[in-house]
């Protein structure tokens, strides 16, 4: 008894501070590096670029916009025993958090502030474990090594980190340890590198975060709302800023996202900053205890970074399928039931409530509801991913389309 006690008062303290505020790497250690150099700003250059195109070309835009993104994924764990500390399902489970948040599937989101509900948006985009190495070998979509850290922090631990690294062009590296910047502090949930082509050239683009943070089983400590935190993060790497700052300037240069001096300024109505009410409950402010949206603006913004050369050849089918994410891609569920899906003399059967078919490229073939014997007499030969909707799951077949 007295050991669970013990155990009990130890563990307390640190769930305690976990739950006061995110405390994100980017806005310090990254800080010099975003606002200075002139990578960066080739980075960001390239972004707005496509952001401009989108906004040109409404087509284009909505193109993004239906188009699904599957990310292969690979986890590298840092400490003692650190199979048993972070068990994959642990770090599934975060994948599936934030699955979830990207694509709207949060069941908090009806109660967004009025003032901001309008503004919330959606992308469809799955993290997934990848299924294939580099060496083409079967993987569980993560790797475990010795005790170490201080991988978040700037330039310090490059080489090291590049020996860890898959292919940063086939797989997005996430680094697993407790002591994010190699200085004691073990409460700093995480660090996110936006795109970056020196980065990915180099094996040295990441994502560093806590595991006592990281999804709902293992060693995690987080609460639901915390666990939301690797959406903050997976949001930098995907060319997002925090949403305050800039003394009450426009600090992330996104229309629809209202400037605050504050971070975690508050929740819900009334928390007002800068002369005007802030969308607090955005995955990309510090409120932790009620992340729920991201905005319209934010959405186009991480559409046109993952057309960046660092992040577009990640989501390609030819990389899926070295990932051993090409046959069946989506968010990896074992409670899932399995959405029937068979075609047959170009009839499409299904039992799913809602389908999407798309080519290889990503673009929208087919939308369809409540049709469960679907003629694709009107689709070309070929192959196409198909979007399976029932019962608030999603699944994604590869089918094949034969003509005579």
């Amino acid at each position: 008894m007295k050991k669970i006690l013990l155990s009990i008062i130890l563990t307390v303290p640190f769930y305690t501070i976990a739950q006061q505020q995110v405390k994100c790497g980017n806005a310090d250690v990254l800080k010099p590096y975003l606002e200075n150099s002139a990578a960066a700003k080739r980075n960001a250059d390239i972004i707005d670029s496509v952001k401009t195109a989108f906004f040109n070309d409404p087509q284009k835009l909505a193109d993004a916009q239906n188009a699904t993104y599957i990310i292969p994924v690979v986890f590298h764990v840092f400490a003692n025993n650190a199979q048993a500390l972070v068990p994959v399902a642990q770090c599934q489970s975060a994948l599936d958090k934030a699955n979830e948040d990207f694509n709207a599937w949060n069941a908090d989101l009806s109660t967004v502030d009025p003032e901001f509900i309008g503004r919330a948006s959606s992308i469809k985009i799955n993290f997934v474990l990848a299924q294939k190495d580099t060496n083409g070998n079967a993987t569980l979509g993560v790797t475990y090594h010795p005790l170490d850290s201080g991988f978040g922090a700037y330039q310090v631990m490059d080489n090291i980190i590049a020996q860890y690294a898959w292919n940063n062009y086939k797989y997005m590296n996430i680094y697993v340890m407790n002591d994010l910047f190699g200085n004691g502090v073990n409460n700093n949930s995480g660090i996110a590198y936006p795109p970056d082509t020196y980065n990915s050239n180099n094996k040295i683009d990441r994502i560093v975060y806590n595991y006592w943070y990281l999804g709902n089983t293992g060693s995690s400590i987080a609460d639901p709302e915390f666990q939301s935190t690797i959406t903050h993060e997976y949001g930098h790497w995907l060319s997002l800023g925090h949403t305050f700052g800039g003394n009450c300037n426009d600090a992330d240069g996104i229309a629809d996202t209202p400037p605050s001096d504050a971070a975690g300024g508050g929740c819900g109505p009334n928390a007002v900053h800068c002369g005007g009410n802030i969308n607090g409950e955005n995955y990309m402010d510090y409120n932790a205890s009620c992340y729920k949206m991201y905005t319209q603006g934010q959405v186009t913004k991480m559409l046109a970074a993952l057309q960046h050369p660092t992040r577009f050849p990640l989501w390609q089918q030819s990389n899926l399928i070295a990932a051993g994410l090409g046959q069946y891609v989506g968010i990896n569920d074992v409670n899932k039931q399995e959405i029937k899906c068979i075609v047959n003399d170009n009839i499409l059967y299904t039992d799913a409530e809602k389908f999407f078919i798309y080519d290889l490229l990503g673009n929208l073939v087919v939308q369809q509801s409540n049709s469960y014997n679907y003629s694709l007499s009107h689709i070309a030969s070929g192959a196409y991913i198909i979007s399976l909707e029932k019962e608030g799951q999603q699944q994604f077949k590869k089918i094949t389309v034969l003509k005579q």
